[in-house]
C-alpha cells in the first residue's frame, strides 16, 4: 500500500515532508524511532494531534495517523515501551497511543483512567496498518535528522532549567526567563534535549521570544527514555543546531524529573560543564532539593553550579527554611519566583558571565522545522 493513499495525519515527531521518499506501508519488526501508520480504535485521553506543520487536528475513532514507535516513561501520564528485540508489526496489531499529541506508539505499561480529575492523560488504543518503508527499508527518525553546520570557537553559555518532577512549572519559568533576557537585548535559543518528543514546549519557548527552538526530535530521537549510548550519539547535534544562530545564551529545559530520562547523560556531554552558567532546579519540596544534591554527586556532576527554586504551588518561605537547614545556609536558592526575585537573579547571572548582546550575528539562521 502506498502511503499517500492513506490521507493520514502526520505527527509532529516526524518533521519532514515524506512525499519525496515514495513511501510504502508494509509489515516487519519495528524498533525505536520507526515511523508507523495506525488507525485509532479508542482515543482515550487524547483529543487532538499536532502535526509537523504545528497545526492541531481533532482525533476520533477511525482517524489514521503517522506516529513513531517509542518509549515513554512519564511520572504523571500514560507510559509504555518498545521491547529491546523490536516489536512485530502486522496489519491489525493492537498498540497503545502513548504520547498524546506527539503520536508516540508502543506497548502499554500503565495508563490512568480517561477523564480523571488529576489531569493525567490516558493512553489511546490503535491498530497498526503497517510500518512506513522507503526504497532503502524502514523509515526511522534518525534518517530525518540533519548534521549541524560546523562552527569554530567556544559555544555560548547555557542556563539549564530542571525540575524534581513533572508539572512543577519548568516551562512557565523558562518562558519568563526568555522574556527577561530578550527584553535585555540578548539573543536566546531554547533547547529541549530530554523528555517525550513533542512540540508544545518549543512553541512556548519561541512565543516567549527565543529566536529558535530545538529538541531531541530534531536530533532523530522520539524520546530520551532510551539506552544512554543511543541517546548520546544523537543528542550531540542539539547544541550544534543552537550555535548556528550565534546566540548570546542557550536556555536548556530538561524534561521530566532530573534523575531520569538521560538528563544526567546530557549534562555529562564532553565540554558541556564549562559552558553551564547555572542549573536552576525547580523543586516540588525541600526533600526534592536534597535528592537532587545527592543525585548530582552520585552521578559525578556535583561540581555543577545549582540554584534551587520552589515550585509555584509551594510556600516559598518554608521551602527556603527547609533547604537551608538541609543543605546549608549558603546554598544558592531563589526565595521565591516573583518577578523582582527572578530579575535580580538573571541580572546577577548575566553580569557574572559577561553576557551581553555583542556576539556576531548570523546572516542566515535556520529554523527547527523540516530537519
Amino acid at each position: 500500500m502506498r502511503l499517500d493513499a492513506l490521507e493520514a495525519l502526520q505527527a509532529t515527531t516526524i518533521r519532514a515532508e515524506l512525499g519525496p521518499y515514495g513511501c510504502e506501508i508494509a509489515g516487519g519488526t519495528g524498533v525505536e524511532g520507526d515511523v508507523i501508520a495506525v488507525r485509532v480504535v479508542e482515543a482515550g485521553g487524547v483529543s487532538a494531534l499536532v502535526d509537523f506543520r504545528e497545526e492541531r487536528h481533532p482525533v476520533t475513532a477511525g482517524t489514521v495517523l503517522l506516529g513513531v514507535l517509542a518509549n515513554r516513561d512519564s511520572t504523571t501520564h500514560a507510559c509504555g515501551r518498545i521491547p529491546r528485540g523490536g516489536l512485530p508489526i502486522a496489519a491489525g496489531s493492537q498498540l497503545a497511543w502513548l504520547g498524546g499529541q506527539s503520536g508516540l506508539i508502543g506497548v502499554l505499561d500503565w495508563s490512568p483512567e480517561p477523564g480523571n480529575r488529576l489531569g493525567q492523560q490516558a493512553a489511546g488504543t490503535v491498530e497498526a496498518i503497517g510500518l512506513v518503508h522507503t526504497r532503502l527499508g524502514k523509515l526511522n527518525l534518525s534518517q530525518l535528522s540533519r548534521t549541524p553546520t560546523a562552527l569554530r570557537g567556544p559555544g555560548a553559555k547555557l542556563l539549564v532549567v530542571a525540575g524534581t518532577a513533572a508539572e512543577v512549572g519548568k516551562t512557565t519559568l523558562a518562558g519568563r526567563i526568555i522574556r527577561h533576557l530578550t527584553r535585555a537585548g540578548l539573543r536566546v535559543v531554547a533547547v529541549k534535549p530530554t523528555g517525550s518528543g513533542g512540540i508544545a514546549d518549543s512553541l512556548a519557548h519561541r512565543q516567549a521570544g527565543a529566536i529558535a527552538g530545538y529538541d531531541l526530535v530534531d536530533c532523530g530521537l522520539p524520546s530520551s527514555y532510551t539506552d544512554p549510548i543511543r541517546y548520546e550519539i544523537h543528542i550531540q547535534r542539539c547544541l550544534g543546531y543552537a550555535e548556528e544562530h550565534r546566540p548570546d545564551l542557550v536556555l536548556v529545559e530538561l524534561g521530566g524529573d532530573l534523575v531520569w530520562g538521560n538528563n544526567d547523560t546530557f549534562l555529562r556531554q564532553p565540554g558541556l560543564s564549562g559552558r553551564i552558567a547555572d542549573v536552576l532546579c525547580v523543586c516540588s519540596d525541600a526533600t526534592g532539593a536534597l535528592g537532587v544534591d545527592a543525585f548530582l554527586r552520585q552521578a559525578g556532576l556535583g561540581h555543577l553550579p545549582v540554584t534551587y527554586a520552589p515550585a509555584y504551588t509551594r510556600n516559598p518561605a518554608t521551602f527556603t527554611t527547609r533547604v537551608q537547614h538541609l543543605l546549608g545556609s549558603r546554598t544558592p536558592l531563589l526565595t521565591d519566583t516573583a518577578d523582582d526575585t527572578l530579575t535580580a537573579y538573571l541580572d546577577a547571572l548575566t553580569t557574572r558571565h559577561a553576557l551581553t548582546a555583542r556576539r556576531a550575528r548570523a546572516t542566515h539562521a535556520p529554523t527547527s522545522e523540516g530537519n
